[in-house]
Parts: structure tokens; sequence; C-alpha cells
């Protein structure tokens, strides 16, 4: 019989009954065989002298350990800097347990947030870069007849840079390895919750960031950017306004960067809050009969190949979800975003995704387990391509 537990460790059923044979000879057990030769242990005595049992299996199995060859590398590493994230005399083995569950965690498919579903990920900016630089072309020029003698006329480019900062995120797990010993495998889970309890709260930090950065510290959101072009939307979505104005009132708004840049901008998509999307898809397009809905009634208008297909959905642009974050929109008003899906236009900078520090002793007993994040907003190199418009309901 082989068993791999959390660690990785390989275990035998000889070496569950030697810890055990062990573990009662310490104790003053009397151990008797049966008439194969096995040990047979009091009735109890697992139960009775659990901690003991528990100690002497940590330095069987410790003796058997079988790390990959990435961990054992990991483990020499740690030792000459001091760090005892992968240290294997004793005990201390447990703390590979730990390793493992930070890997499995890291590995693990969670429910995609609104912000890694909408925007492009930018990982090209070097881990611990304080700043990162967004750099727009922006080119001139004009051609004409050509005719004998005249000069040729040119074009001319240049770029405006600008600079952002990025910045740290981080949440942390105590773990007290006393108490690890004490509730054993349940310790393991309530770590492994912990832990992953970590790794979301970063995520959902970074999505916050994506959509509403943090201007102080001149990190900006998709919601937040500066210089992007905004647009109070007339028509209200309901009272008075009727189905064919509020469907042009969205053709309104995601065709501006189109007119307004002589065809070189167009968003290819848009993204509501719940409410007006479940307006949108809920009412119909004429109120004194028929089955099509505004919203079937504006993707029909938009271009199959390169326009919007769908209308998508994020809490995130809820009138009280921008208000308490800043947004700048006017009292009540949901948020409706159009914009280009591709790195130029918009990305989420990223760095490094969220993972584990190597684990550090902050006391003889305690550990701390620290989870990070590096991000630097969102980044727009084509800004023409984005409009953040508003509406009431």
């Amino acid at each position: 019989m082989t068993i791999h537990n959390l660690g990785n460790i390989e275990i035998t059923e000889r070496q569950i009954t030697s810890a055990l044979v062990r573990a009662a000879n310490a104790l003053g057990v009397q151990v008797r065989a049966d008439a194969s030769g096995n040990p047979v242990f009091p009735d109890g005595m697992i139960d009775a002298y659990r901690p003991r049992l528990d100690a002497e299996a940590v330095a069987t199995f410790d003796r058997n350990w079988r790390p990959d060859p990435l961990l054992r590398i990991d483990a020499e590493r740690a030792f000459e800097e001091g760090r005892i994230d992968a240290l294997t005399p004793g005990p201390a083995g447990f703390l590979r347990d730990f390793d493992y569950i930070h890997r499995e965690i890291l590995e693990e498919a969670r429910p995609q947030l609104n912000a890694g579903m909408l925007f492009p990920l930018d990982t090209s900016v070097p881990l611990g870069a304080p700043t990162h630089t967004v750099r727009r072309s922006v080119v001139a020029g004009k051609a004409k007849w050509h005719n004998k003698g005249e000069a040729f006329p040119v074009t001319k480019a240049g770029y405006l840079e600008e600079q952002f900062r990025t910045g740290f995120v981080v949440c942390a797990v105590d773990q007290n390895f006393f108490e690890g010993l004490q509730i054993g495998f349940a310790g393991l889970q309530t770590y492994r919750l912990e832990a992953d309890g970590a790794i979301r709260a970063i995520e959902e930090f970074l999505n916050d960031v994506a959509f509403y950065g943090d201007p102080d510290r001149n990190i900006y959101g998709a919601l937040t950017y500066p210089h992007m072009g905004k647009m109070v939307l007339s028509q209200r979505f309901g009272g008075s306004s009727t189905g064919p104005q509020i469907a042009a009132a969205l053709h309104a708004l995601v065709n501006t960067p189109m007119i307004v840049s002589g065809s070189v901008f167009k968003p290819n998509r848009l993204v509501t809050s719940e409410a007006v999307h479940a307006f949108l898809a809920t009412t119909p397009l004429d109120s004194s009969g028929g089955t099509t809905t505004i919203k079937e009634f504006f993707l029909k208008g938009q271009n199959p190949t390169t326009g919007i297909r769908d209308i998508e959905v994020a809490h995130e642009l809820s009138a009280s979800e921008m208000t308490a974050h800043s947004v700048g929109n006017p009292a009540g008003y949901h948020g409706i975003l159009a914009y280009r899906d591709d790195r130029r236009s918009i990305a989420h900078v990223l760095p490094q995704r969220p993972t584990f520090l190597p684990i550090w002793q902050s006391s003889p007993i305690d550990t701390l387990h620290v989870a990070f994040a590096s991000t630097g907003g969102i980044a727009q190199s084509d800004l023409g391509n984005q409009i953040l418009g508003f509406v009431q309901l």
C-alpha cells in the first residue's frame, strides 16, 4: 500500500506500522503479535496516545520525503537564505504541506471576475518597476495630386508619453505550528481555506483597481482613466422615452468615437450595469405590440463583423458603485462603457499575478504566509476607442 498525502510523501503500510510500534514502546504499551507475526495494538491505544503517535509518524515520514526536483532546489536555497519554508528535519516537514497547498491554490481554476473577462492583460512591465509608460503615436500628413516641379507632401510622426505608477497588493495568513499539530489534517484544510481566501481577496482588489484605479496613487482604472471621452445620454431609459429613441441614443454613444476620429477609432464591446441590461433586454421596442426588445433592435443595427455583438454586464457600472468610487457620474446615473477589445486600446497592466512569497518565520512557532500581486491599473494607448456613457433609469 502506498499513500500520497498533501505533501507528496510516499508512505507504505510498513512505515505506518513501524511508527506505531515505536510509539507503543516509548509509551510502555504492550504490543503482541498475531499468528502471522503482525503486531496487534491494544484497543483504544491510538485515540488515547494520539499526540505521541503523531510525533512518531511525522519523524518517520519526514525521513521518507520525496519532493520533486524543483521543490528540492527551492529547499536548498531557502536553507541558505535562512528561511524555513522548506526545512525538512524533524516536525518542520509539515511546512511542505503548505508549499503544496500554495501550488494547488495557484493552479486552481476560479470563477473569473469581471475585469478578467472584459479587459486584456498586459504582462510586459517587469516586476518591481515603480512606473510604466503609456506611449501614444501621433501622425499628421496628407496626400495630393502630383504636379511637375512641386514638392512632395510628407507625414510627420511624434509620440506622447505618460507615466503611471505600479503598486503591490498584499494579504497574509498566520499559521501557528502547535495549532497545526493539534488539529492535524483539519488544520491543513483550515489553512487551505485561509490561503485561498488571501488569493481571492487580492483578486477582488485587482478587479476594483482595473475598474476604478486609485488616482491618489497615479494608478487609473477603465472608468477613471484621464482623457477618456464621456457622454451623458439625453434619453432616460424609461419614462417618456420610446424604444427607438433609446436605441438611437445607444447608437449615438458607440458611434461617437468613429465619427470624431473619421473612422479611425471604433469600439466593438459594450458593457452596462445589471439594471440597465435588464431594462434593455426585457423592454419591447414598440410598446404597442411586438416581441423585439430594445437590445435586439440595437444589436441588429451593428456591423456583424466589426461592430458590437452583445451587451455585457458588470455590476461595477451601477450608479451606486461608480459614485462610491468617485468616477464622476451624475447622481443616480449608471454607466455604459464602449471600448475596443485589444491590448493597445485597453489593457490591465499586471506585472505579477497573485502568488505567494516564501514562508516567513515571525516567531519560534509562528509563520506568516504572504500572498501578493503587482498592478499598474489600466493602460490605454489608442485612447480614442473608448467612451463612457451615463444614463438614468
